[in-house]
């Protein structure tokens, strides 16, 4: 996309929109799942989940139920530090020491470094955005937010900064993207 493009995108990303709920079945026992799925919460108690073969073992991770293809787009908000919001392939490694979305070949991801900035990550190259903003502390006293547009047909996934009424292009992923794939989330 070209940012020229903005006065057709955001109508057509908001045609887009896509409801997602988390999938308890994929959410580390260190998460905490609202009742209708749409929010997260990290807690150090270990929640009494079910066992199940599509459960995440490591770090503060679950993905969504919904598998998208196509053109998607989705909103996320968040206060905590280091946030991992992406999207990865079904077969994202959940099990063992090395089960982190991070270190994944099957996933793209923004990372929310809190104070430091932000980076966005694919088969393990990373590109690094420093904080643009004067206030650190009025930054992070505040929920961000991120629109999210996927589409797979064209090899694109968009991450845009959203800001009051704004939508910011932040950037862009280009891939192939050979199968479905499922909103990833990480705290």
């Amino acid at each position: 996309l070209d940012q020229n493009e903005e006065h057709w995108v955001i109508p057509q990303l908001l045609n887009k929109a896509c409801n997602l709920t988390f999938d308890i079945n994929t959410a580390n026992e260190h998460l905490i799942l609202s009742e209708c799925g749409r929010q997260v919460t990290l807690t150090t108690e270990k929640q009494t989940y079910p066992d199940h073969p599509d459960r995440f073992e490591r770090r503060g991770q679950v993905l969504c139920r919904e598998a998208l293809s196509g053109r998607c787009y989705w909103e996320v908000e968040w206060t905590a530090c280091g946030v991992n919001i992406g999207v990865a392939f079904k077969n994202v490694k959940r099990k063992g020491w090395d089960a982190e979305i991070l270190r994944s070949d099957e996933t793209w991801l923004f990372y929310d470094y809190s104070s430091w900035g932000f980076s966005f990550q694919h088969r393990h190259q990373a590109v690094f955005l420093p904080l643009p903003f004067i206030d650190v502390k009025a930054f992070l006293a505040r929920p961000r937010r991120l629109g999210i547009f996927l589409d797979s047909t064209a090899g694109i996934l968009c991450f845009y900064w959203l800001s009051d009424d704004t939508r910011t292009l932040f950037h862009t992923f280009h891939s192939t993207f050979t199968e479905p794939v499922y909103p990833v989330f990480s705290i």
